[in-house]
């Protein structure tokens, strides 16, 4: 059953990393260590101010805090592509996003170049290689085979994880607004500590320059 109530930002943020920290602890098998490395080290950045740009990004790291280092991916889910569409179409391409966005967690946290290029903008056979894993769809450019995309979930993708799809669907974040942080416990308690404001107030005096990140445009 679907609702007309729009949750606030960091719930939304709460609901995408609960959803991430399932799918990371299903794929492990596949992937060694991504569970334990989502859960440590990943703040999900639920971004309902931006409607253009790209769909999500993978920054690592993003905040360095008494000499831990935390990572920050944003899903931005209020974007104009995902306006005026049907709640499971909508929930399929935010999963298909932070799906994505896991792949270059996973490439970064394991030594593996999932990025080359200008801006680091295109993807490696490593990283497809992890795509495929995580259930995303893998394409290549006609004239160009070595240029990757994951536009989506391939067919074993949506029904292994159609749970986790649902679930985002009864959330409806399609039209929050705003900016919610959510990460692992030990994150919150740093910003605590060293800020006393919320997440989001300290990134910019917490945050270290990023020197690794990644864009996701489809």
């Amino acid at each position: 059953m679907f609702t007309n109530h729009y949750p606030a930002p960091h719930l939304a943020a709460h609901l995408l990393r609960s959803i991430g920290l399932s799918l990371t602890r299903r794929v492990n098998h596949r992937l060694p260590g991504i569970a334990g490395a989502f859960a440590r080290r990943v703040v999900i950045h639920a971004d309902g101010d931006h409607v253009v740009g790209a769909l999500g990004s993978y920054k690592s790291p993003a905040w360095s805090l008494e000499g831990e280092h935390f990572d920050k991916l944003t899903v931005t889910i209020r974007h104009s592509v995902h306006q005026a569409i049907d709640p499971q179409v909508y929930a399929q391409n935010i999963f298909t996003t932070l799906t994505h966005e896991i792949a270059h967690a996973y490439t970064q946290m394991s030594g593996l170049v999932g990025t080359i290029g200008p801006g680091l903008a295109e993807h490696t056979e490593d990283f497809a290689l992890v795509a495929v894993r995580l259930g995303l769809r893998v394409v290549r450019r006609p004239n160009d085979p070595t240029v990757v995309f994951t536009p989506g979930l391939s067919a074993h993708g949506r029904i292994e994880f159609a749970d986790l799809i649902n679930h985002i669907a009864r959330g409806n974040l399609a039209h929050t607004s705003g900016t919610g942080y959510v990460g692992p416990e030990r994150f919150h308690q740093l910003v605590a500590r060293a800020t006393g404001t919320t997440p989001g107030a300290a990134a910019s005096a917490a945050s270290t320059p990023d020197p690794t990140s990644s864009s996701f445009t489809r």
